[in-house]
């Protein structure tokens, strides 16, 4: 079975072009005598009216113009008397007396060649005239026939010309023998054009079945590249803006499905935020509630009579009630960072000089634990920002710092320019966080070590308000281990103040 378009193109192609050139020869044998004859009844016609024309003016050279019009046209001329059909005049030496089978022509046809002409083929064989030119040259014997034109002329006399068709059949014969040599050349020559040019033809439309094909599988890459402007260019440049919608809907398509997983994953990261704060929450307010109750009942129900031991615990209870007075505290300030509703409230001031503030308020404790603090600020950096949230996360980074303190007992607060950002770090001497911790510690709730974060009270809340101040800045800030202890920071964009 033929699939192949260039291989049905050129059978096709070929079949036809026999086809073609047989019915050339077919029509060339059957027909061309008849339209030989066709073709010369205007010149026999001519050459009556040429010969009627002079005859009325007959000369002395009359016979030998008679002759020059037999070499010219090669009909044969003969001119018979009115009352018997003798040759008077002739181009050629005739015989005196025509052929008997002429002779019972021209008394039959008496009256038409009066009036008319009498024109066709006449077979001597079967003493048979055609005035139809319609005759079967592939069955019939024409060697012994002749075109003959009969008619009167103005004299009376009768013009009877004529001309073998023997001529005409040898040369029947040779056409058709040259036609059927030119037809097998013809058709091998064409076949092999044919088999060659239609690889030019079909190969445009192999490239796009190829593209369509690469397009089902989801390839967009291949590209129809043609400058011609037929139907298979304008299907070429159709198949590539399809390929390019194609393309860009699956980009979309893709880009869509990684939002839609994104979103998925987010949403299952909130919901999984949600439970492990309603969880850290109800296990940071269990203990201070759980202790509150029973030294409460123990005061309700007199379990203690010395006064010391009532004292201690009052002063548990006060101090459980600021740890749930500071978890609520700092909740209420994380929920309102992270709601829609916070907006910044930015100023210019000086860094440096808010760094001193803070440090002065943390001189008291600093000193109750004997921490050696040193403060780096080389010049004054003015920034745009929120100042109170701002000297909340330097807050909450010497407070992280003071609590993970070590027995080296050092901190050191910086402020230094890092290109257009002023950097400030909080460094404390102390034991290096986890690899697997350094990015968790931002979460809420999260806490390191959580035994000692219990000691000191740290709700794990801290770090998380520092990411939120900081997010909602568009700045950096990160957390980084150092050979003697952790360094915590953040940047701010300089301005310039004159």
């Amino acid at each position: 079975m033929i699939k192949s378009i260039r291989m049905k193109l050129f059978i096709r192609f070929a079949l036809f072009l026999a086809a073609f050139i047989f019915l050339v020869f077919l029509l060339n044998l059957k027909y061309l005598p008849n339209y030989y004859v066709y073709k010369n009844e205007s010149i026999f016609y001519n050459v009556y009216e040429h010969i009627n024309e002079i005859n009325s003016n007959r000369s002395k050279k009359f016979k030998k113009i008679l002759m020059e019009i037999d070499k010219e046209t090669k009909i044969g001329i003969s001119i018979l008397d009115d009352n018997s059909p003798a040759i008077k005049y002739g181009s050629k030496d005739l015989k005196k007396k025509i052929d008997k089978d002429i002779e019972d022509l021209i008394i039959m046809k008496m009256n038409e060649i009066k009036i008319d002409y009498v024109y066709g083929v006449f077979k001597y064989s079967r003493k048979t005239f055609n005035s139809k030119y319609i005759f079967d040259t592939m069955n019939e014997d024409l060697s012994k026939s002749e075109i003959i034109f009969i008619k009167a002329l103005d004299t009376g006399e009768i013009l009877l010309l004529r001309k073998p068709l023997d001529e005409i059949i040898d040369s029947s014969k040779i056409s058709n023998d040259f036609l059927l040599y030119v037809g097998v050349i013809t058709i091998i020559l064409g076949s092999i054009f044919i088999f060659f040019y239609s690889k030019r033809l079909t190969n445009p439309i192999v490239e796009l079945s190829d593209i369509a094909m690469n397009i089902a599988n989801l390839n967009f890459s291949k590209r129809f590249k043609t400058k011609s402007k037929d139907e298979i260019g304008i299907l070429g440049n159709s198949i590539n803006l399809i390929s390019d919608e194609l393309q860009r809907a699956l980009d979309d398509l893709i880009e869509a499905n990684v939002e839609l997983k994104e979103d998925v994953e987010r949403k299952k990261q909130i919901d999984e935020m949600r439970k492990n704060f309603i969880s850290s929450v109800s296990h940071e307010l269990k203990s201070p509630i759980g202790i509150t109750r029973s030294y409460a009942e123990g005061l309700k129900y007199n379990i203690v009579n010395n006064p010391e031991k009532k004292i201690r615990y009052c002063d548990i209870l006060i101090d459980e009630a600021e740890k749930m007075d500071k978890i609520v505290k700092q909740l209420l300030s994380l929920s309102h960072l992270e709601s829609e509703a916070f907006k910044l409230e930015k100023s210019v001031f000086n860094i440096s000089v808010l760094i001193d503030e803070i440090i002065e308020k943390f001189d008291p404790i600093l000193k109750e634990k004997k921490i050696e603090t040193k403060v780096i600020t080389n010049q004054n950096y003015f920034v745009n920002a929120d100042y109170l949230m701002i000297e909340q996360v330097i807050t909450n980074f010497l407070t992280n710092a003071t609590n993970h303190i070590d027995k080296g007992k050092y901190i050191e607060v910086r402020a230094q320019s890092v290109g257009e950002k002023v950097r400030v770090s909080v460094i404390n001497s102390g034991e290096n966080i986890p690899e697997e911790d350094l990015r968790n510690i931002w979460e809420s709730f999260y806490k390191v070590d959580k035994a000692r974060s219990r000691e000191y009270g740290g709700t794990g809340l801290g770090l998380s308000i520092v990411k939120s101040i900081m997010e909602h800045h568009q700045e950096k800030y990160s957390v980084v281990n150092r050979k003697f202890g952790v360094e915590f920071w953040f940047e701010l964009s300089l301005i310039n103040k004159e």
